[in-house]
């Protein structure tokens, strides 16, 4: 409601943020070597449900000493954009990729881009970008 925004801060954006408005989420892979112990037929045990719990409180901290991530960007009235620091959170999506891809396949072919990199990270639709979270995270 227009009362709880107007109790929540709002952190506006620098001239060169507003480019932000109509680009894209800036997309990042990441590639990591599997714990030894970990996903197994879908199931997340061991080693990997460690690395997870350790990446979740990590997350916690971070958005903690950088809580605009765990909010919504918002335009006011005056179709000004700024931040909306509501404390909504950073989603946290676990996956497994499918098919015997290993890391050493990927390393040794270069890390050229591959048909299913684009389905490794969340794709924001343009249309729901102003309320997307800043931040998504997927492991």
């Amino acid at each position: 409601t227009v009362e709880e925004e107007e109790e929540e801060e709002r952190m506006f954006l620098s001239s060169s943020d507003i480019f932000c408005r109509n680009n894209p989420h800036n997309r990042r892979i990441l590639f990591y070597e599997a714990p030894s112990q970990g996903v197994d037929n879908g199931n997340c045990d061991g080693e990997y449900a460690e690395m997870v719990a350790r990446l979740k409180r990590s997350l916690r901290v971070a958005l903690d000493a950088f809580y605009p991530l765990a909010g919504r960007l918002h335009v006011t009235g005056s179709d000004r954009l700024h931040v909306l620091c509501n404390e909504k959170g950073a989603p946290f999506v676990e996956a497994v990729v499918e098919g015997g891809i290993k890391l050493s396949d990927l390393r040794d072919g270069g890390f050229q881009t591959l048909p299913f990199f684009d389905c490794l990270s969340p794709r924001i639709d343009s249309t729901q970008y102003l309320t997307a979270p800043p931040l998504c995270i997927q492991v």
